[in-house]
């Protein structure tokens, strides 16, 4: 058995949000948005340890989004929202990926187009944003759903039926093509993101700009 440990955003709002898109894009199994900080374990900590890794001095339990991210290759298609763990990078722990990209994962299956198409919708919008955390505990295996949602949060349950119009079903998932997929998770995006084209601003040419061109022509 492979065991780790990580850490859940405390934000409801922002955990409800990404815990919906992966959902969506991988609706065979439920996990809930986390970033895994320590493992594998061949066996659990106890709790002496896990509250010395804890407690072992005043820390800031904060880490700040930074941005959206992928892992391609030609076994690997993983969309993830990246995070910098600011005074929790000494809590890491992971000997397989020692150079590993501190991450939310929102999608890592098979289909190499929505992962595409998924990573081009996460650039258009800003993740930067600083985030409270809970402290370090065990991470829940993936669940597969077998049409049972019960271990799914009520907050879930209410956004999911306001974004899609019906309560969660992995069937009904399947049979929507990318395009619609990408059109609900644009919803949730939307309502909990600020487009990156929002805020940019413009500003007025001038004379020394004008000077040089920056296209073919």
């Amino acid at each position: 058995m492979r065991i780790f440990y990580g850490i859940h955003l405390k934000s409801s709002r922002l955990s409800t949000a990404f815990d919906i898109v992966r959902f969506i894009s991988e609706s065979d199994s439920i996990r809930f948005s986390h970033i895994t900080m320590r493992g594998p374990y061949s066996k659990p900590l106890n709790k002496a340890a896990l509250e010395n890794l804890n407690n072992s001095y005043q820390r800031d339990w904060t880490v700040r989004l930074d941005g959206a991210g992928s892992f391609m290759t030609e076994r690997q298609n993983t969309v993830l929202v990246r995070v910098d763990l600011l005074q929790l990078k000494d809590l890491v722990y992971k000997p397989d990926y020692a150079d590993g990209i501190p991450h939310i994962t929102l999608y890592d299956g098979t289909d190499r187009l929505f992962a595409e198409k998924l990573i081009s919708l996460l650039y258009k919008y800003d993740f930067h944003e600083y985030v409270e955390v809970n402290q370090l505990q065990r991470l829940s295996a993936k669940a597969p759903t077998g049409g049972n949602f019960s271990i799914l949060y009520n907050e879930f349950h209410q956004k999911y039926v306001e974004y899609i119009g019906d309560l969660p079903d992995t069937k009904s998932l399947k049979q929507m093509s990318v395009q619609e997929k990408m059109a609900i998770i644009q919803k949730v995006l939307d309502d909990n993101f600020s487009r990156i084209s929002d805020k940019l601003i413009r500003y007025k040419l001038d004379d020394r700009q004008a000077e040089f061109r920056f296209d073919d022509e």
